[in-house]
Parts: structure tokens; C-alpha cells; sequence
């Protein structure tokens, strides 16, 4: 580097550098002659009249670098250091510039950033007061280690304060060394201190200018491999660190709690207690013991954390308490100061001592600094101890008291002097300051008044508000650290709405001020035209107060800053006044980087004589400003010539460039700068358009072509419904369906909504734009529009992401209709059945009243489509869980399947759709009471119903037989009692059972409850989750659970309770049972469950609840799956009709087990089994002769047989080969134990997995599993065989799945059938990129339509593999013909011998790069 900079001061210097920084003055001559010049040039310079010295200098340069062709840096400066010259402070200015120069054009950015801090350590050193406080910050920000923290917090009186700051500053310097980009939060931090704001800002300035910015984002990036609990859990704690440092208050109390919790040490707390002088100290040993435990064991967060909401709410009444102690120890001193007693000192200290304790603690002024802080002095050295018996301490201007008497401020007073222009008060009493404010506020020449420490109620404000109302010197008042709250901001925010005279109001640092003195503010903000500075920062004002506050700065002309929480930036940021404000300030920095008029600056830069220093400057050729100081014309003349060659000669010439030249300190006209920079500031707002009119009028400027232009007017508001730019309102008079009206009436009011949503916010016709340009007949328009946007509106922040509302609590009716917002437009294109599915959501979601208007629009598909989206919109604004129900229909049709996937994947993310089940489980199920009726009227006259009786759940009316109702509440009842009696039996037993080993046991029976175990921390807590997995007929996991645990005491209340559960089975008739639910647990979501409907020849009179229980005995899937039971209706056939809902990723291995057991279950009286809207098989088909029922019957001894094979192959479990990599998972025949292991032990790094000779059982049951692992992008399946039925088992997760970018089915394992589902299941992936499905020689032409169909429709496909398969000539020319239309596809591998074929088709040269040919082998 040295070497570097010896040659950089061999080159040549320019010109506007040496007038900058080498300013010799008077001396020019001298250094002129250093510089080896010719004496007769330096005569002629100096014979010059009406030229300064500094405009000599420059000419004496310019001579020097035109006639000296080896002019160099270095020779400036060993001419500055000549004896006859004595320069040297001049030279060493130069030099440091130099080098400074020399390293912003060589060296690297981690150098520059040394570079920029090694300048600022000696400001940094001087000015750092706490640099523990700022340690600790540094440490959050991950600036230093937890090392580095430990020997700044370490406790050693020997160690002064100078040596914490080079401990510190040293480290920092380390930490750019290795990672220049630590610079910036460095600065971050420094910046948040009071005393090194300033040098950060610097800090941060350089940077921004000196490093590329390229890539400075300092984001912790997460540690490679394996992060350990103890690891992450020091992370979240280390995000708090700071806050922590300066929030405890009662370090010692806090420890004793932890050191009962087991979480710090005795040796820990007995350091705590050693330092328990000093609160810092105190606390910085107690964080250190905390930090340590966590590093040990990462629960110990969660002990703190509880620890920390118990000091919070012990501390509220604790502060009061401390109050009065403070106020009764007070006193004795007082009594003790009249009495006269030999020991009367040292009782005082000691009392004193005891003050002072209580009010560090109460008034929170420890913050970890270095310095004493038991009192503090703002404008003093000496410290003042409470109670203290001297007047005051006085420095040159300000006087300061601490907790002074009565006594001591009538001294005070009387000896004020006109020259004291400030008074601070601290730990004052109300009557010390109902008597000193008064009077400070009469005496006149008081400018700055300080409170801290000492609350002003409102009667207090109210004793002197006249006097702040009329005063006329205080110019500054400070309340901060606890000096008032609400009532009394509001007393004062009115006696100062008329005064004239104060500037800076500092209420920072007050808890007690919140909302409530919100309006209070604003209406000072609106009345007092005199204040500048408003702080309110470390209060507890909340989004709604500041929201009040900002409406007042739309009027407010003379507030300047307003100091807020950052915690309201972001809010703040969104308002559209303040982004018009921001915007305008952006609109006048390009402003000044326009060129300048020339009459403008004849007129406001008139430089007179100093016209040369600012030609240089603005760095213009030296021989040409010589040309104009050789005429004989005036200063002002050559002054605008210079100007005039400066505009000619300088493209890229700027007001920015003169204002910049004009404060150089060269120039030193700073004064001109400032008028000239005022005037174009004028000159700006005459000349400026908001964003919003811009908007206005590009919208404008399009209207008639967009009228024009318009077809689907009711389409376009759809999508902008979609993208918030019209309100609901709108879209429903755009939907509306009137005869009357014309398709010019819905255009004029849909442009009308537009050109309003613009003018609210300028920002919207971006996303207007987006919209247009997505519909076929508008997209130029839309295209225009966004071109004039982007050229005319500056694009510093035109997002148009919804912000949320400030302040209101979002109701779930709004998230859930946000939702269905989002799909608006997607839905309104795609429901292609409106009636039907209205026939499906009737009594459910739509009233009688909106499915007769959806059927009386039937005629037209988009009027009753437009009708049913608007019903079911009403029906989520009135109930949230109505869009559950909307989603089940919507994936009952292939059309809006893929929808109905996208809206749940929303709908999980913002609610709980698997909700406890409260105490009292509600056992009565949502009925359809037309359909009730009509069935009860046919099948038993006997039963008579109270219409009038009503139960209700949810928002739906169950009609319910009152018989009925009793019997199933004594059985509910019974339920209860026996969990009831079970719990208090294993409550009893707390102390031998451990509840840990409970939970892990109910886990691994049922592992989907896991999650809802980990927070309960009681045995009955655990009991309550376990209830869920019950139900009236079935007490099983109960049972279980007390025989694990040997509790005897339960068996018998348990069995008691089975026989009378058996008997009431036995007992109920079934058609006693309509509508109820015989699971005891809430209902499953129907996001993520099908309905399933058996219907049995039984008469309900003669059969019971066993005999529906035994049937499904026979059903194994549907006692694993613990499916809900629902007797629902009887039909005119008396039939009975049972509902069950079962789990959508279950639903092919519950077609094959029925269809494996049909024979059983049809003379058990079966007739009918339907999925969904689908009926699988019925008696009629089984009877029928046609070839349809005899396909049917082939193919169910097709999957018997393939059970069979199945059962057969599950009996060998022997364990087959694994593979690990670093990014892979191979398994070879493996056991279902062995894949049950791997995917337990899946990372984030595994984003392959491979399955070699995998039977179709375990795809079944593993391939969900596996598409439902995020991390998972490819997945490769070889000699693996896939049944059609083990494809339609995960078809909805093979369409919603967001991951996988590869899938591999080769090696013999698919054929025809297989394909036929996988492609209608990829149709609408977004994310799948290639799909291996060669080496299948049972793919042929069959399948070829269904692949073709697949690459029209699918996006996203890149590669598609089909060589050596059987797709003859007929199968290739559809795949080929579907190449037409598709956009995405790179590769489509084909056998070689299709190649002569494809080269005849005439589009071959389209596609010919898309086709590749393999040899088979």
C-alpha cells in the first residue's frame, strides 16, 4: 500500500484540488518560487489589481501545471515544508487528504471501512460516556463477542473508564478488519446513543459513499449445519440483550426467583448478592449466569421468560409502596435536622443511604453506565445526594436542585441572578415545585426550565398555567424520566396552546403519557404557531394516539421534528400526507439535479470577485477562465461568462454542483448558498405536481380510449376487486343484474370508481395498469398507462401492498373475506356450474333467498355465477367459517378444484382449523331441517317433533326429537362423570407419575395430538387432550392409559361406564339417532375431509347404534382413522343413511378396503357407497348385466386379488438397503420400520430422496408423507409399480404441492392407467419442472391424450421424458400437436424412430429444438 501511494504523489495534481486544499494565501509568492516559476510570470500575477490573494494562488497553479510537465503532489508538498515557505500544518492537511484519496481510489472496501473508523476513534474515544451501554447494543447486533461482552461487564475496580473505551474501540476496528460490512451496524448502533449520534451519522455517510453498495447487507446468515436448541435459544436472548440491560431494575430480587427455578447456580447468586451496591453491576452478573445457563440448556430461556412477566407485574405494586417509604424516610430527616443531636450526621447518611437505594430503583436512572448515577447532574461535575444540606450547584448560567426544601428554594430564589438562563430540578416534591415554578416563570429571564424524577399532577400544572400561558422567555421546558402522565399533559398541552415563545417541549421518558392526551397534543399542535421541537419518544403512546398526532401536521406549518417511538416508523410511512411530503422532497432533489437558467444565476449567485475560486470549483478549464480574467470587463460581466462556459461545456451541469461549489471553504459563501438554495426551494413548489394530480391526469388522458375500448367491463372489476382498487360496493353495482341498464352505464362506472381510487391514492394506478394489461382488449391502454406511470412518477416507494388497518382489531370475518378477495377474479372465470354448486352450499352457506335468484338466473352462466360469488361473500362477512364450507364444494369440481387448494393453503395460515373442543363437547350435529322433515314425514308416524325447541350450534337451527335429546344427555352426562372421576384418581397420583412419560406415551398412540400436549403442564390438562380421541361407544384410550400406569382405582369406573355404553347402543334405535353425532370430539375441518355416505336396507325402527358399529368393525381403515359417525337421514325407502368424514389423504385406501369387503358389506344389508358427489358402486350395478357392471365387477377382483398380493408381500419385513449423502436419501426394498426412520430423520439439507423396488403398499402410505415435506424438491421412484388407486390416494397433494421440482417414475413403474391419473393430477402444479417417465414399457398410446392434455394446460414444465416407452405414431402426433399452444416445455425425449415422422410435420422447424431423440437400448 505504501508503495502505492509513493507513486500516487508522483502524479499530477488538478487544478480544483490544489485551490480546495492548498490555500497558501499571502504566501503563493513564496511557494510560487519553491515551485521553480519563472519570476517574471510570478511579477505579472502579483502586478495584477482587483484580484485577491486566493484568486493569485489559483493563477500561480495554473502556471506551475502548464509549464511543468513533471508537475507532481509530492512537489506541492516538500514546497509547503521549506523553511521560507513554513507551510508544515497546511502540508500535513494535504497529506491526510491525499492519503484519504489515495484510499478511496485503491483500496479495498474492508480497508475503507478501517480507514473510515480509524478517523473517527479520537472523536469516539472523547465522546463515549457509556461504553458498557453500548457493548451491549453491539453485542445484539452481533458487532463483538460474547467474549468481548464479558470483559466489558467484568467488575474491577482497578480498571478506569479509558481503559473499557480502548477495550472496546480496539474490538470494533477487529471486526471491520474481518467484515468491513459490520461498519454499518456499528454506526447503527453509535447513532441510538445520545452522545455519538453525531460521529455515526458521519460514520454512516462515509460509508454509503466510499463502499459499493453492492452487497452490504449485514443479515446474520444462519450457521452451516446442524444448529443446536442451546444455540438458537442464545440467539433469541442475544435479540434482547440490550433492552434487558437497561429494563432490570432488581437484579438481586430476579435471581433469587431464578436461583429457585434452578436456572443459576448458588456460586451465581452469591456474585449477584456481592454486587448488590451497584444495580449495573448487579445485573450485568446476573445476565452473565443467565446466558450461561442457557448455553447449557435451552429450556432455561422459558424459566426466565417467566421470571421476567413476574417481576413485571410484582413491580407495579412494589413502586407504590417504594413511594411512601421514600416520602416517610424523607421526613425523618427533616424531624432529625430540627432535633439537636450529637449522632444526628450519621443517622442522616444512614436514612440517606436508604433513599438513595429507593429512588435508583424506583426512578430506573441506573443504565449500565460507568459513572455513578445515584443522582444525576446534567450541568455540574458534582454530584448532589438527595436531601443534601447545601442551596444548590450552581455553573456559569444554570442552577441545579436535588429534592430541595421549602427552606432551601426561598434561598434559591432570592439569589437568582439575571445572567442564570436555566433551572433543573430533580427528585422534587409537588409542593417545592407548586412554590419554584411560579416563580421561576415570573422572574423573566429564564429560558430553559428541566423537571426530572418529579411528577407533575394536573393540579400542580394548573397552579401556574397562567404563567406558561403568558410567558415571554422560556424558550425550552423539559419533562422526561417519570415528571407527568396523562391528566397532566392535557392541563399543559392548554396552558401552552397560547404562548408565544417556546420552541422545544421534551416529554420523552414518560410511561404515564399514552393515548388519552393524544387530542390534547394535537390541539397544541394546531393552536401554538411558535413550537419547533416536539419529543415524545419512550412513552407509551400507541398507533391510534400517533395516528391522532399526525392528522395535526397536515395543518401545522412550524413544527420542524416530532420525536417518536420507532416502533411507529412503518405506520407512519404508509399515511398518504406523509408520502406526499416525502415525495416532494423527493421531487426537489431531482429538481436540483436540473441545469440551472443563466438568468437565474445572474440573479442569485452573484459571487462578484470570487467568481474564478467558484469557476475552479466547478472544476472549468483553467486556460478559458484566463481568457475571461485577461478582459477588461467588469467582475458581475466575467461572473456570467464563467457561468455561460460552465453551462456550454458541462452536460451534466446542476444546481446541486453550484450550490456544493458555493460551500466549499475555498469559496466560503455560504450565506448565498442558503438564499439561492431558498429560492429554488419556492421556485419548486410553484413548479410541483403531486403524484396523485400526475396519476389523475395519466388515468385521464386514457379514459376515452379506455371507454372505447371496453368489452367486459364486469370482468375488468373483478380483477380490480381482486387488487383492491375498487371497494365491494363498486363490484356488486358492476354485478348487478338490470335489464335497464347499458354496458356505457357499467363502463362510466367503472371508470368513475377508477379515477377515484387514484386520486386517494396515486400509487393504484400501477396495479390498475397490471390489471388492464391482463385483459386482451385493454392491454396497449394498460401498457401506455404504465410506461407514462414509470416516466412521470418517481419510483422511490410506489408499492401497493395492501397495509393493514391501523388500530382496528381484524375481525376473522375480514381475514376470511380477504381471502376470498384474493381468488375473487379466478372464481368469477372459472365456476362453470353456479347452480349446482349453489344447490350444493344451500342451507350451509346461501339462504332460500340467494339460491332462488342464482336459479332464476340460470339461463346465463355469468349472471348466476355473479349472484352465487356475491351470496357467498355475504355469507363470510357474516360468519368466517362459511369459506370452509365454500372451499369443500369448490374441490368437488375439477374446474375450481385447483382453487379450493389455494384458498385453504390461505385459510391454514391465518386459522386454527383443528379447534379444541371445549369442556362441554358438543355432541349435536348441523342439520338440514327442510330435508329432516320431509324424511321424518315418511318413515314413522310415531315420532313427533317440538317445533318450537331449537338448539342451536354455530349459526344453524338443529331440529331435535325431545326423547332423543334426553337420552343422548344422560349418556353425555355419564361420559362426563367418568372422565371427571378418572382425572381426580390420576390427579391424586401426581406425584408417582411423571408427566412427561404420559405425554410421550399418548404420543405415540396418537402423534397427530403432539403438538397439543407440548404446552399442558398438568396431568388433568393432558386428560383433557387424550378425551378428543374418545367417544361414547369407545373409552379405549382411557382404559389403556390406566392400565399402563397401574391405576388401579380407574378400571371399574371405566368398565361401569362400558357396560352402560354397550347397553345404550343396544337399546337406541337408530332412528332415534337423526342428526347425531356420535363422536365426542368436535367435527373434523372440511378443508381436509371428504364425506363418505353408506346407504343400508335397514328399517330403523328394528336396528341400533351396534348394528352400525359392527358393520364398520369390518371396516379396519375406519377404526384406525377414527372417523365421525353421523346418522343423517332416512329416505322413502327406509333406508338408513350413515355420514362419515374421512381424511382426503386417506380416501383411496378407505375405496379399496369397502370394495375389497363389498361382498360382506352388501349382505350386511349395504345398497349404496358414495365419495363425495361420486357413487363408487350400488346393488343396481352389481346386478346389472351391461358391460358397465361387469367392468365393475372385474375390477373389483382386481384390487382382491391385488390385496391379496398385498397382504403377501406385508408379511416380509425384512429391512432392505440405506443410503445417506449430504443431500440424498436412497432406499433399496425397504421395510415400512426403515422408512419410517429415514423420514424421522429427514433435514433441511435432504432435497432428494430415491425409492428403488418399492411395493405399492408403501407408496400408498409414504408417498403422501413425502409430497407433504417442504423440503423435499425431487423424488425419483425406480422399478417402484403404481397402481391408478395409489395415484388417486394423493392427487390433491400432487396438484397443491409447492416443492417438488422433480419427479422420476422409471424402470418399469407406471403404466397407461397410472399416467392417465398422474397427468390429470399435475394439470394445475406449479412448481413441478421435470417429470422422468421413461424405461415404462407399459406406457402407450392410451395415455398419450391425457400427457397432451397436461402440456396445454400445465405452466411450469420444462422437461418431459418419454423415450423407451410404447407410444406409437398416433400417441406422438398428439403430444407433438399439444406443442402448439404450450410456452414452457425445453425438452420433449422421444424413441429415435419417431424422429422421420416428426421431421415430415410442417411446423417441425418450430419445434424442432424442443424434440429430442433417444436409441432405445
Amino acid at each position: 500500500m505504501e508503495v502505492s501511494f509513493a507513486a500516487f504523489l508522483s502524479s499530477t495534481p488538478t487544478i480544483k484540488e490544489l485551490t480546495e486544499h492548498v490555500n497558501v494565501s499571502t504566501k503563493w509568492y513564496l511557494v510560487g518560487t519553491m515551485l521553480d516559476l519563472d519570476q517574471k510570470r510570478l511579477k505579472s500575477i502579483e502586478a495584477q489589481t482587483g484580484h485577491n490573494d486566493a484568486h493569485k494562488t489559483v493563477e500561480m497553479f495554473n502556471i506551475w501545471l502548464e509549464t511543468t510537465p513533471t508537475a507532481s503532489r509530492r512537489q506541492v508538498l516538500e514546497a509547503m515544508r521549506a523553511d521560507a515557505v513554513g507551510e508544515n500544518t497546511l502540508a500535513q492537511k494535504y497529506e491526510k487528504h491525499l492519503r484519504e484519496l489515495h484510499q478511496e481510489t485503491y483500496a479495498p472496501p474492508s480497508t475503507k471501512a478501517v480507514f473510515i473508523l480509524q478517523k473517527n476513534i479520537q472523536s469516539l474515544n472523547e465522546a463515549l460516556v457509556s461504553p458498557v451501554q453500548v457493548s451491549q447494543l453491539l453485542y445484539c447486533k452481533r458487532c463483538i463477542s460474547e467474549a468481548t461482552l464479558d470483559e466489558m461487564e467484568r467488575i474491577d475496580q482497578r480498571r478506569s473508564l479509558d481503559d473499557k473505551k480502548t477495550t472496546l474501540l480496539t474490538v470494533m476496528q477487529e471486526i471491520v478488519s474481518s467484515d468491513y460490512r459490520k461498519l454499518k451496524d456499528i454506526a447503527t448502533v453509535l447513532s441510538d446513543v445520545e452522545e455519538t449520534r453525531d460521529i455515526a451519522n458521519k460514520i454512516m455517510t462515509e460509508y454509503e459513499e466510499k463502499i459499493p453498495q453492492d452487497d452490504d447487507s449485514t443479515v446474520v446468515q444462519p450457521q452451516v449445519g446442524v444448529v443446536s436448541n442451546e444455540d438458537r435459544a442464545s440467539d433469541i436472548l442475544r435479540n434482547s440483550y440490550s433492552a434487558l440491560s437497561q429494563s432490570i431494575t432488581e437484579p438481586v430480587r430476579m435471581a433469587k426467583w431464578l436461583h429457585e427455578e434452578v436456572v443459576i447456580s448458588d456460586e451465581a447468586l452469591s456474585c449477584v448478592m456481592s454486587t448488590r451496591g451497584s444495580v449495573s453491576d448487579s445485573r450485568a452478573v446476573l445476565l452473565k449466569a443467565v446466558r450461561d445457563a442457557v448455553h447449557s440448556n435451552y429450556k432455561h430461556l422459558e424459566l426466565f421468560v417467566t421470571v421476567l412477566q413476574k417481576d413485571l407485574k410484582e413491580s407495579q405494586c412494589i413502586n407504590v409502596q417504594k413511594e411512601e417509604m421514600i416520602d416517610e424516610l424523607k421526613k425523618k430527616i427533616s424531624s432529625l435536622e430540627e432535633e439537636k443531636t450529637t449522632d444526628k450526621e450519621s443517622i442522616i447518611r444512614d436514612i440517606e443511604d436508604e433513599v438513595d437505594i429507593f429512588t435508583d430503583e424506583s426512578s430506573n436512572t441506573d443504565d449500565s453506565s460507568d459513572t455513578d448515577r445515584s443522582d444525576v447532574s446534567l450541568d455540574s461535575d458534582t454530584p448532589i445526594k438527595v436531601g443534601e444540606k447545601i442551596e444548590a450547584v450552581r455553573s456559569q448560567y444554570s442552577m441545579r436542585l436535588s429534592n430541595p426544601s421549602l427552606d432551601q428554594c426561598e434561598k434559591v430564589i432570592s439569589k437568582l441572578k439575571d445572567t442564570d438562563k436555566s433551572v433543573i430540578l430533580s427528585h422534587s416534591s409537588s409542593d417545592s415545585m407548586k412554590f419554584l415554578i411560579p416563580t421561576i416563570l415570573e422572574k423573566g429571564t429564564i429560558n430553559k426550565l428541566c423537571i426530572y424524577f418529579s411528577l407533575l399532577t394536573r393540579g400542580d400544572i394548573f397552579s401556574f398555567s397562567s404563567q406558561l400561558s403568558t410567558n415571554k422567555s422560556l424558550t425550552t421546558l423539559v419533562l422526561t424520566t417519570g415528571s407527568i402522565s396523562d391528566d397532566g399533559v392535557i392541563e399543559l398541552a392548554e396552558s401552552l396552546q397560547h404562548n408565544k415563545q417556546l420552541k422545544n417541549l421534551h416529554l420523552n421518558g414518560n410511561p404515564g403519557i399514552t393515548s388519552d392526551s393524544a387530542h390534547s397534543l394535537t390541539e397544541l399542535l394546531l393552536t401554538n404557531k411558535k413550537l419547533q421541537y416536539l419529543r415524545l419518544h419512550h412513552t407509551s403512546i400507541d398507533t391510534d394516539g400517533v395516528l391522532i398526532l399526525m392528522e395535526s401536521l397536515m395543518i401545522n406549518n412550524t413544527l420542524e421534528q416530532l420525536w417518536l417511538d420507532k416502533e411507529h416508523e412503518e405506520i407512519c410511512l404508509t399515511l398518504p400526507y406523509l408520502m406526499a411530503t416525502q415525495h416532494q422532497e423527493i421531487s426537489f432533489n431531482a429538481f436540483l439535479s436540473s441545469t440551472p437558467t443563466i438568468k437565474e444565476l445572474t440573479e442569485h449567485v452573484n459571487v462578484s470577485t470570487n467568481w474564478y475560486t467558484l469557476g475552479t470549483m466547478l472544476d472549468l478549464d483553467q486556460r478559458q477562465l484566463q481568457d475571461i480574467n485577461g478582459k477588461a470587463i467588469p467582475s458581475t460581466q466575467k461572473m456570467i461568462e464563467m457561468f455561460n462556459l460552465w453551462l456550454t461545456t458541462t452536460p451534466t451541469a446542476s444546481r446541486r454542483e453550484v450550490l456544493e461549489a458555493l460551500r466549499k471553504s475555498v469559496v466560503e459563501e455560504n450565506a448565498l448558498a442558503y438564499e439561492y438554495e431558498k429560492h429554488l426551494r419556492e421556485l419548486h413548489e410553484t413548479t410541483y405536481v403531486p403524484p396523485s394530480t400526475e396519476a389523475v391526469f395519466i388515468l385521464q388522458r386514457n379514459i376515452q380510449s379506455l371507454n372505447e375500448a371496453l368489452v367486459s367491463p364486469v370482468q375488468v372489476s373483478q380483477l380490480l376487486y381482486c387488487k383492491r382498487c375498487i371497494s365491494e360496493d363498486t363490484l356488486d353495482e358492476m354485478e348487478r343484474i338490470d335489464q335497464r341498464r347499458s354496458l356505457d352505464d357499467k363502463k362510466t362506472t367503472l371508470l368513475t370508481a377508477m379515477q377515484e381510487t387514484v386520486s386517494h391514492d396515486y400509487r393504484k394506478l400501477k396495479d390498475i395498469a397490471t390489471v388492464l394489461s391482463d385483459v386482451e382488449e385493454t392491454r396497449d391502454i394498460g401498457n401506455e398507462i404504465m410506461t407514462k406511470y414509470e416516466e412521470e412518477i418517481p419510483q422511490d416507494d410506489d408499492s401497493t401492498v395492501v397495509q393493514p388497518q391501523v388500530g382496528v382489531v381484524i375481525s376473522n370475518e375480514d381475514r376470511a373475506s380477504d381471502i376470498l378477495r384474493n381468488n375473487y377474479s379466478a372464481l368469477s372465470q372459472s365456476i362453470t356450474e353456479p347452480v349446482r354448486m349453489a344447490m350444493l352450499l344451500y342451507k350451509e352457506v346461501i339462504s332460500d333467498e340467494a339460491l332462488s335468484c342464482v336459479m332464476s338466473t340460470r339461463g346465463s352462466v355469468s349472471d348466476s355465477r355473479a349472484v352465487l360469488l356475491k351470496a357467498v361473500r355475504d355469507a363470510v362477512h357474516s360468519n368466517y367459517k362459511h369459506l370452509e364450507l365454500f372451499v369443500t364444494v369448490l374441490r368437488k369440481f375439477p374446474e375450481t378444484a385447483h382453487i379450493g387448494d389455494t384458498i385453504f393453503e390461505e385459510y391454514r395460515k391465518h386459522f386454527n382449523y383443528d379447534d379444541d373442543v371445549p369442556e362441554k363437547e358438543k355432541f349435536l350435529a348441523e342439520r338440514n331441517r327442510d330435508f329432516q322433515q320431509r324424511s321424518m314425514s315418511t318413515s314413522s308416524e310415531s315420532l313427533t317433533f317440538d317445533h318450537k325447541e331449537m338448539d342451536k350450534h354455530g349459526d344453524h337451527e338443529i331440529l331435535l326429537d325431545r326423547d332423543v335429546k334426553k337420552k343422548f344427555k344422560e349418556i353425555n352426562l355419564k361420559s362426563g362423570t367418568t372422565f371427571y372421576r378418572v382425572r381426580r384418581i390420576f390427579n391424586n397420583k401426581k406425584n408417582i407419575l411423571d408427566i412427561n412419560e404420559v405425554k410421550q406415551l399418548i404420543s405415540d398412540w396418537f402423534p397427530d395430538l403432539k403438538p397439543q400436549l407440548s404446552d399442558k403442564m398438568t396431568i388433568g390438562e393432558v386428560l383433557d387432550v387424550l378425551r378428543r380421541k374418545c367417544n361414547i361407544m369407545d373409552i379405549s384410550p382411557l382404559e389403556n392409559l390406566a392400565f399402563e400406569f397401574n391405576i388401579e382405582d380407574a378400571i371399574p369406573i371405566i368398565e361401569s361406564f362400558k357396560e352402560e355404553a354397550k347397553d345404550f347402543c343396544k337399546s337406541v334405535s337408530v332412528s332415534l339417532c337423526l342428526g347425531e353425532k356420535l363422536q365426542a370430539v368436535a367435527t373434523p375441518s372440511r378443508l381436509l375431509c371428504e364425506t363418505v355416505v353408506f346407504v343400508f336396507n335397514w328399517n330403523p325402527d328394528e336396528c341400533t347404534l351396534q348394528d352400525i358399529n359392527d358393520v364398520f368393525d369390518e371396516l379396519e381403515p375406519l377404526n384406525r382413522f377414527k372417523y365421525i359417525l353421523q346418522v343423517d337421514e332416512i329416505d322413502r325407502n327406509r333406508s338408513v343413511v350413515v355420514t362419515c368424514y374421512c381424511p382426503a389423504e386417506y380416501t383411496g385406501s378407505l375405496i379399496i378396503t369397502v370394495l375389497g369387503k363389498i361382498d360382506t358389506l352388501q349382505r350386511r344389508g349395504l345398497k349404496e357407497f358414495i365419495l363425495g358427489n361420486c357413487t363408487l358402486w350400488n346393488t343396481t350395478q352389481i346386478l346389472s348385466k351391461n358391460t358397465e357392471g361387469a367392468d365393475l365387477l372385474t375390477e373389483v377382483n382386481d384390487l382382491k386379488a391385488a390385496l391379496r398380493e398385498r397382504d403377501e408381500r406385508i408379511m416380509v419385513q425384512e429391512d432392505g438397503e440405506v443410503e445417506w449423502d449430504w443431500y440424498d436419501v436412497t432406499l433399496t426394498r425397504p421395510s415400512v420400520g426403515q422408512c419410517k426412520e429415514v423420514i424421522s430423520k429427514l433435514e433441511n439439507n435432504h432435497n432428494t430422496i430415491t425409492f428403488n423396488y418399492l411395493s405399492s403398499d408403501r407408496i400408498q402410505s409414504l408417498i403422501p408423507i413425502i409430497l407433504g415435506i417442504h423440503a423435499i424438491e425431487q423424488l425419483h421412484l425406480l422399478s417402484s409399480f403404481f397402481l391408478r388407486e395409489c395415484i388417486l390416494s394423493f392427487s390433491s397433494q400432487l396438484t397443491t404441492n409447492g416443492s417438488l421440482k422433480t419427479l422420476a417414475l422409471t424402470g418399469n413403474s407406471i403404466s397407461d392407467d397410472g399416467v392417465i391419473a398422474l397427468a390429470k393430477s399435475l394439470e394445475y402444479n406449479k412448481t413441478l419442472e421435470c417429470l422422468h417417465l421413461n424405461d415404462n414399457p407399459g406406457i402407450t398410446s392410451v395415455s398419450a391424450e391425457s400427457l397432451a392434455e397436461l402440456l396445454r394446460n400445465n405452466n411450469t414444465l420444462i422437461n418431459l421424458y418419454l423415450d423407451k416407452t410404447n407410444i406409437d405414431t398416433s400417441g406422438v402426433l398428439k403430444l407433438i400437436e399439444s406443442l402448439k399452444t404450450n410456452n414452457t416445455l425445453r425438452e420433449l425425449w422421444l424413441d429415435k424412430h419417431h424422429e422421420k415422422t416428426c421431421f415430415t410435420l410442417p411446423y417441425y422447424e418450430d419445434i424442432e429444438n424442443i424434440l429430442i431423440f433417444e436409441v432405445k437400448t
